[in-house]
Order: C-alpha cells, then sequence, then structure tokens
C-alpha cells in the first residue's frame, strides 16, 4: 500500500477478495462462502466509513504527529453536540493511539533509536467510555493493565463511583470497581458522604 491506509482501504482489500484472504476465510474456493465469512465485518467497516459524522473522525488521515518529548493532549471539545457513542469510541481512539505511540517509543529505546522516556497519562471522562457499551471495560481493563510492563503511570477521571455501578452488567460493575480498587492513590473532590461512604466499601 502507497501511503498510510485508512479504513475505506481496508474495506476496499476485503471487498477485492484477494487469494490470501480467501485462504484465511477458508473458502474452499467458494467465493460466496468467502462473501459469508466477511460479511459482518464489512458492513462494521461500511458503516463507519459511509458515515457523514464518523467518516470524517475514522476514515481520514491524521493532520498531527504525536511528539512523545512533548506534552500531548487530545482536544476533544468539539464533539459536544455528538451522542455519547461517537465520544465513546473517539477517547477510546484517543487512549488506544496514545498508549500504541508509548509502545513504539518504548521498542525503540530498547533498540538504541530513541532516549528512555517515562509517561504519565490520564484518561479522562472514564464514565462515558465504560457506559457505551458492555465489555468496553474489559477494553480500558486491557489497557490500563499495560502499564505494568511499560513503567506508564495512569491518572483515571470520573465523576462518581455512581457511574462505574451504572453499567449494565455485574461483571462490568465488579471489573470497573476495580480500577479504584487497585489505584495506588485516590484524590477526592468535594463528593457528598454517601460517596466517600462508597468509596470506604472499595478501598
Amino acid at each position: 500500500h502507497e501511503g498510510i491506509p485508512v479504513l475505506g482501504d481496508l474495506l476496499n482489500l476485503i471487498r477485492s477478495a484477494p487469494d490470501e484472504l480467501r485462504q484465511m476465510a477458508l473458502d474452499r474456493g467458494e467465493l460466496d462462502r468467502y462473501r459469508a465469512t466477511t460479511q459482518d465485518l464489512e458492513a462494521a467497516l461500511i458503516a463507519l466509513v459511509d458515515d457523514d459524522r464518523l467518516g470524517a473522525l475514522f476514515n481520514t488521515q491524521t493532520t498531527e504527529t504525536m511528539d512523545l518529548s512533548r506534552p500531548v493532549v487530545f482536544d476533544v471539545s468539539s464533539l459536544n453536540d455528538e451522542d455519547d457513542a461517537i465520544k465513546a469510541a473517539v477517547l477510546m481512539s484517543c487512549w488506544s493511539a496514545g498508549f500504541g505511540a508509548i509502545n513504539v517509543t518504548h521498542a525503540l529505546a530498547d533498540a538504541g533509536l530513541e532516549p528512555q522516556r517515562r509517561f504519565f497519562v490520564v484518561l479522562d471522562e472514564l464514565w462515558r467510555t465504560l457506559r457505551t457499551a458492555p465489555g468496553l471495560v474489559d477494553r480500558v481493563d486491557a489497557l490500563t493493565r499495560l502499564n505494568r510492563q511499560w513503567g506508564v503511570g495512569q491518572a483515571m477521571i470520573s465523576h462518581t463511583t455512581d457511574d462505574l455501578k451504572a453499567l449494565p452488567s455485574a461483571e462490568d460493575r465488579a471489573k470497573a470497581l476495580g480500577f479504584v480498587e487497585r489505584a495506588g492513590f485516590v484524590v477526592l473532590g468535594g463528593v457528598p458522604s454517601r460517596e466517600v461512604d462508597a468509596l470506604s466499601a472499595v478501598i
């Protein structure tokens, strides 16, 4: 591929049904079988690429390159009028991009190509991402556990433990409260006494 591919390029690749993908899909030489295997993936990509709002967010080239020798912030304030699902998708993308860039920086440092750096990552609006869909707690949990091997400090910011208790499944609620339970320290702003009681049951 020339240049950096975007989701539309991935969609076109899947539609073109190259032999390598057909072999992975175990289509046994039947194109209809390949189409059936890739149908759900194609539908998901179409939703991201063809939607005016989502396509503008996820199917275009990045305009700025992260310089991890300096502080970096993802400003998502322009999404105030978007729905929560889009905001959560953008936040997860930003967090994943940030952690991915940190991983690359550590790999380059291990190869002697860059100086070793330490990072502190702030995951704001945690509640918004967690409540968007079942299973996102697992994705955040996976991200937050990477700090152990990368030596990354992080802060997760939410409004109240009620946000964590409002998740749809008991399993997700328990995992989200585990974020608080495993925290090295907890910083509280002005909170009502019932919030202190709720936190005391976790910490």
